[in-house]
């Protein structure tokens, strides 16, 4: 647990030496999902896959652009944060420079993502050989 923490202000740390000011339940959010996290943004595309807190922290720019945090991708195609409220989210499709506004907002994805309940798969007769 101790470990966690010093990594989370480690992380933290490297956001704030570059200007970025992400929520602090966000952070939290990224802490106790390290893995890679998918998500559903719009119905017509395909899901986008969330940086984690280390890959934010990665580069020393970690993926501003301007007014704009990349948080996640999905092919060619990137998951932005705006950076002036910290909670609209935006797609930047690199392949023709356009931006979009979502419907989400930060913290519609991070609910999502909760409200995910995993069930075991049922395995009646493998284990005993039937």
């Amino acid at each position: 647990m101790e470990k966690e923490i010093v990594a989370k202000q480690a992380y933290l740390d490297i956001l704030k030496s570059n200007n970025v000011n992400l929520p602090t339940w966000y952070i939290d959010f990224l802490v106790k999902n390290e893995s890679s996290l998918n998500v559903k943004i719009t119905r017509k595309r395909n899901k986008f896959r969330l940086y984690s807190l280390s890959e934010l922290c990665e580069n020393t720019n970690p993926g501003k652009l301007k007014d704009y945090l990349i948080i996640g991708y999905e092919n060619k195609s990137y998951l932005v944060l705006d950076s002036r409220d910290m909670e609209t989210l935006w797609i930047f499709e690199s392949s023709n420079l356009t931006i979009s506004k979502t419907k989400l907002k930060l913290r519609d994805i991070t609910k999502k993502w909760r409200r995910v309940t995993w069930q075991p798969v049922c395995c009646h007769g493998f284990w005993d050989g039937q």
